[in-house]
């Protein structure tokens, strides 16, 4: 049962979040696991961001992911819906050639886990009742966000009181309405894609091997699920997209089909599909006086290589263990000059994903002959290459 606006009997918090999307809720839990009284608003009722059909995503979570939800105590709840990946595959020309990472090769444990994104967001919510100094207001509406030098205001509308905190952190999105009023630059660079995202059923097991196979109009991943079952990011030139989402099942499996049934058999599309435009947005600075911009809303890449979430996750680990030490010395937790240790110590990542993210769908996504055989040979000297293809496996790793 979600918690009642009216129920709440208190206004002043430690920190305010805006957006209950998963790097949202998962902010919210490991603030209050750090101590601060927290509060989350969303516009959307959890009822039905908790519903099965919501999101039909799956998130690819690094290892590094896994270390993170663990030590939040939350990873046994989710294992049991994790599928772990060992291998990674990816291709330019056919299933049969490309690059191949191994976690065997390195480690001891998997590369990542796949978990449908209901089932993440589901045991966090359930954490977060467990949590005295959690309080959710959704579904509501916000009317004006006002931030002063010693606080950050937060009215909603049909509300008479309003939410005061030191801090307010925005997770509400890649075209996040907080950044745009601080005005914090931004710049979006469409890629004329959009992702379509389904789950398919197949008849040969998946081995735990993800694949990512680029194609001129796009690369399309397949990330193992448990039993003879995948997810499917297929990121498509636009107006492909539209058209593939239009196309009945049967006609969309055979698209499929003509690139991996080879691997994993004869495969059908199972349950809902989903279509989101791509972009990648540049975010020039991450923090302001009394407000962080986790997620998204700092930084949205292009799903290529699975790491968008596992970026948002590392955000709010590394922003809530910065705080907590901030709050043992007894700093201000809204103060620029505290953020601006945070911005410095996440920059170096987000920038270097982004670019990595953006670098393979321009090199990848096109026709260029000349491209093709750079590609081809790149992907064929990594291979050659142990302690290059060992560094760039740790780093798929989140390592």
């Amino acid at each position: 049962m979600v918690p009642k606006m009216t129920e709440q009997k208190t206004n002043t918090f430690d920190v305010l979040i805006i957006g209950g999307g998963p790097v949202g809720m998962m902010a919210a839990l490991l603030m209050c696991q750090r101590g601060f009284k927290t509060a989350l608003f969303d516009r959307l009722d959890y009822q039905d961001i908790l519903n099965a059909n919501y999101d039909g995503r799956t998130f690819a979570y690094a290892y590094g992911s896994k270390l993170i939800l663990e030590k939040a105590g939350i990873w046994a709840a989710l294992e049991k819906n994790a599928q772990d990946i060992q291998d990674i595959f990816v291709t330019s020309e056919g299933p049969g050639e490309g690059l191949h990472y191994a976690s065997k090769e390195i480690a001891d444990h998997p590369m990542g886990f796949n978990i449908e994104t209901r089932h993440f967001r589901s045991v966090v919510y359930k954490a977060l009742q467990n949590q005295k100094n959690f309080h959710l207001f959704a579904p509501c509406d916000i009317d004006e966000v006002t931030f002063h030098q010693s606080h950050v205001e937060v009215q909603l509308k049909g509300e008479d009181q309003a939410f005061t905190a030191p801090l307010a952190l925005a997770a509400d999105g890649k075209n996040s309405f907080i950044r745009q009023q601080v005005g914090l630059k931004s710049k979006c660079l469409p890629y004329d894609q959009k992702a379509l995202v389904f789950v398919i059923d197949h008849e040969k097991h998946h081995k735990n091997c993800a694949y990512e196979h680029f194609l001129k109009t796009g690369p399309v991943a397949i990330l193992p699920m448990q039993g003879n079952r995948c997810g499917v990011i297929w990121s498509l030139n636009s107006d492909r997209a539209d058209h593939y989402y239009a196309l009945n099942n049967e006609d969309l499996g055979a698209e499929l089909s003509l690139y991996f049934s080879e691997i994993l058999g004869p495969l059908k599309i199972a349950g809902e599909r989903w279509l989101f435009p791509l972009d990648v947005t540049i975010v020039k600075n991450y923090v302001a006086p009394r407000l962080v911009l986790i997620g998204d809303s700092a930084h949205a890449i292009h799903p290529v290589a699975g790491q968008g979430f596992n970026l948002g996750l590392r955000d709010v680990s590394d922003l809530s263990e910065h705080l907590s030490q901030a709050k043992g010395l007894g700093l201000d937790l809204g103060s620029l000059a505290l953020l601006k240790d945070y911005e410095k110590k996440r920059r170096k990542d987000v920038l270097s994903m982004t670019g990595m993210c953006d670098g393979l769908v321009r090199l990848f996504s096109n026709d260029n002959k000349s491209l093709g055989h750079l590609r081809r040979m790149g992907l064929d000297l990594t291979n050659k290459l142990p302690a290059l293809k060992k560094t760039l496996t740790r780093h798929a790793m989140g390592l």
